[in-house]
C-alpha cells in the first residue's frame, strides 16, 4: 500500500515521463475520477462543472482497447528447449507467471514499457513482482539502446526496528560488468543495503545476481510494445489517452442533457396556481409554491391579481437531442480508437442497433492481428525472463538448469467453427497440390509452436498410429485360428481390419484421449464395433483416459 508520496526524478525528462505515464496507470486501474474532473474544469469552467453533477466515468476508451488486444497470455504459453524444459516450466508455473503476465501485458500494452523483476522465495521457488516504468530509472547498454544495464527502482520498504514504511531506492547496476553492484539506497544516499538485505556489501565478487559462468545480470526482464531504438517510449498514442479523456467529458456531458435538459421547459407569465401550497423548509422566507400534477389531473390555474395583460402559458423546445448527441459521441469514441491501430472494420456494434455503441468491442480477427504483431515483442522479453528464472535457480539451489536457447511458444486467440473449416480446407489444398509439408501444416494448426516441436509431435502421432494399427490387426485373428462369427449388421468385418475401420478405430482412442468420450464408452466402442475381447479393447486403450492426453507441449 502507498502510504507517502513516491521520490521525485530530479532529471525534468524523467519527472515529465513519470507523471504521463501515471496518468495512464490511473487510467488503467480505475484511479482516473480526479483526472477526469480537472479536464472538466479546464473545458467548461467551475460553474458549468457544479451543474452537470458527479462526471461519467463509464467510458475508458483507453482501458477498453488495451485490456480486450491483450490477449497473448489468455492461454498458457508453452516452453521449449533441446534438452528439455520441464523443469523450468514447471518452476515459472509454480512461481504463477502465466497469471500475472495477463495483467502485465495490459499494462505494457497501455504503459508501452513493463518491467518484472525475478527473486527466488525463502521456500526456494521464483517470485514475479511487476515493476511500473513511473517507478523506475534506467541506463541502457550502450550498443542495445532497449536493454537495461542500471536500474534504480523506487520501492517501499518498512524499518526493521521502527516499523516506519518509507521509499527507497533499489539499485541494480552492471554497467561495468567487472564491477556490478546491487545496493539499497534512502532519498539522501545513505546506503542501507545492510539493514534490508543483511549484507554489507553486494558488489563485485558478491554480486549475486550471476549466470553459471560468472556473467552478471539484472534481475529485471523488461517488455517493450514495440521496437522504438531506445530504453522509454512513453509518449507513443498519447492520442488514445487524451481522446479517452475527452470521451468521458462528452458522455458526461451526455449524462447531464439526459437528467437535465432532454425534455421541453415549460414556463407560465401572468397566471399563478390557486390551490399550491407553501413550503418554507429553513423558514428565511425563501421557500416556494408547490402542487403536485399527474396525467390524470387537471391543473387550475388563475390570472395573477397583478397581471394587466392577457396571462401566456407556453413551452420552449428540449434543450438537447441525446439521441443525435448519443451518436456523435460513439462517431468520436471510433476515431479515438483508431489510434490503437484499430480499423471500423475492427470495432464491433454490441447489437444490431448503431447507437448502442457505448462500450467498443474489438473483433477476434483484430485481436489475432495484434498478437501476430506484439508476439516478438513479448517473445524476446520472456526470454530474457526464462534466463533469469534459470540462472536464479541453479545459483539456489546447484541445479544445471540451461541458461540460454530456450524456445516459446503462443496458442492464438481461437478461431470459430467457420473459420476452422477455411483453415482445414486450406491446409487440405496446399499439401494435394505439394506446396506444404505436414510440419508446416502442424505450426499452422498450432500456432506458436516451434518447427522442431512439430517434428517431434508429429513423429509421436506415426508411431502412436503405427502401434495402435499394430494392435488392431493383431486382434482381427482369433486365437484359433478361424474367424471370428458375425455378430450382425453394423459390426466391422470380423478378418483383417482394412483402412477405413483401423482410422475409425483410431478416432475413438484419440476422442478418449482429448476427453471428448469417457473411457468406458470408448472401450465398450471397440468391442462392440470391431467384435474385439474386453481384454483386447483395454489393451488397446492402454493409459488412455487414465490420466494419460493427447498433447503438443513437450
Amino acid at each position: 500500500m502507498i502510504t507517502t508520496a513516491p521520490p521525485i526524478p530530479k532529471d525534468q525528462a524523467e519527472h515529465d515521463r513519470w507523471q504521463h505515464t501515471r496518468l495512464r496507470r490511473r487510467m488503467l486501474y480505475g484511479a482516473w475520477e480526479r483526472d477526469l474532473n480537472e479536464r472538466l474544469r479546464k473545458q467548461i469552467g467551475n460553474v458549468r462543472r457544479e451543474a452537470w453533477g458527479s462526471p461519467d466515468l463509464s467510458s475508458n476508451v483507453f482501458r477498453s482497447v488495451v485490456s480486450q488486444l491483450a490477449v497473448l497470455y489468455d492461454r498458457w504459453p508453452t516452453i521449449g528447449h533441446d534438452d528439455g524444459a520441464a523443469e523450468l516450466t514447471a518452476a515459472v508455473e509454480a512461481g504463477g507467471l502465466w497469471p500475472l503476465m495477463q495483467r502485465l501485458q495490459r499494462d505494457c500494452l497501455g504503459l508501452r514499457e513493463m518491467l518484472c523483476r525475478v527473486d527466488i522465495a525463502d521456500d526456494g521457488g521464483l517470485t514475479f513482482r511487476p515493476v511500473f516504468p513511473d517507478l523506475v530509472i534506467a541506463n541502457s547498454h550502450a550498443d542495445r539502446p532497449s536493454e537495461p544495464v542500471m536500474i534504480k527502482e523506487a520501492r517501499q520498504r518498512t524499518d526493521p526496528h521502527t516499523g516506519k514504511v518509507a521509499w527507497y531506492w533499489d539499485v541494480t547496476d552492471i554497467t561495468d560488468p567487472t564491477a556490478p553492484s546491487f545496493k539499497v539506497l534512502d532519498q539522501a544516499g545513505n546506503d542501507l543495503t545492510e539493514l534490508y538485505t543483511g549484507t554489507a556489501n553486494l558488489s563485485g565478487e558478491a554480486y549475486p545476481y550471476r549466470k553459471s559462468n560468472g556473467e552478471p545480470f539484472v534481475p529485471y526482464a523488461i517488455y517493450h510494445a514495440s521496437e522504438s531504438g531506445t530504453l522509454w517510449d512513453s509518449y507513443e498514442a498519447s492520442e488514445l489517452v487524451e481522446g479517452s479523456l475527452t470521451c468521458a467529458v462528452l458522455w458526461s456531458m451526455f449524462s447531464h442533457s439526459v437528467r437535465s435538459a432532454s425534455w421541453p421547459q415549460r414556463y407560465a407569465i401572468g397566471v399563478e396556481l390557486p390551490s399550491a401550497a407553501y413550503t418554507d423548509e429553513d423558514g428565511d422566507g425563501t421557500g416556494r409554491s408547490e402542487i403536485v400534477t399527474d396525467p390524470a389531473t387537471v391543473l387550475m390555474l388563475r390570472q395573477s391579481e397583478d397581471m394587466a395583460g392577457q396571462a401566456m402559458v407556453g413551452q420552449w423546445a428540449a434543450g438537447a437531442d441525446p439521441e443525435q448527441l448519443q451518436r456523435s459521441i460513439v462517431a468520436f469514441e471510433r476515431r479515438v480508437a483508431a489510434y490503437a491501430g484499430l480499423s471500423g472494420s475492427d470495432i464491433l456494434r454490441q447489437s444490431g442497433d448503431p447507437r448502442s455503441g457505448y462500450a467498443i468491442s474489438v473483433s477476434r480477427a483484430a485481436q489475432r492481428e495484434a498478437q501476430r504483431r506484439w508476439e516478438p515483442m513479448f517473445r524476446a522479453g520472456d526470454l530474457r525472463l526464462l534466463t533469469i528464472c534459470a540462472a536464479l535457480l541453479n545459483r539456489a539451489h546447484g541445479s544445471t538448469l540451461p541458461e540460454s536457447g530456450y524456445r516459446i511458444g503462443y496458442e492464438g486467440v481461437p478461431l470459430s467453427a467457420e473459420e476452422k473449416r477455411g483453415q482445414r480446407d486450406h491446409i487440405s489444398a496446399m499439401l494435394s497440390l505439394g506446396l506444404m509439408d505436414k510440419i508446416d501444416a502442424y505450426q499452422m494448426l498450432h500456432a506458436g509452436i516451434s518447427r522442431p516441436d512439430a517434428l517431434k509431435a508429429l513423429a509421436g502421432i506415426a508411431t502412436f498410429d503405427a502401434d495402435l494399427e499394430a494392435l488392431l490387426t493383431q486382434d482381427a485373428v482369433v486365437t484359433t485360428g478361424a474367424p471370428p462369427a458375425s455378430t450382425g449388421a453394423g459390426k466391422a468385418q470380423d478378418t483383417a481390419l482394412n483402412g477405413a475401420q483401423v482410422t475409425a478405430a483410431q478416432g475413438i482412442v484419440v476422442a478418449v484421449a482429448a476427453g471428448e468420450l469417457p473411457r468406458g464408452t470408448g472401450v465398450a466402442m471397440l468391442t462392440n464395433f470391431f467384435n474385439m475381447s474386453p481384454a483386447k479393447a483395454e489393451a488397446i486403450m492402454g493409459d488412455v483416459g487414465k490420466g494419460f492426453t493427447v498433447s503438443t507441449n513437450e
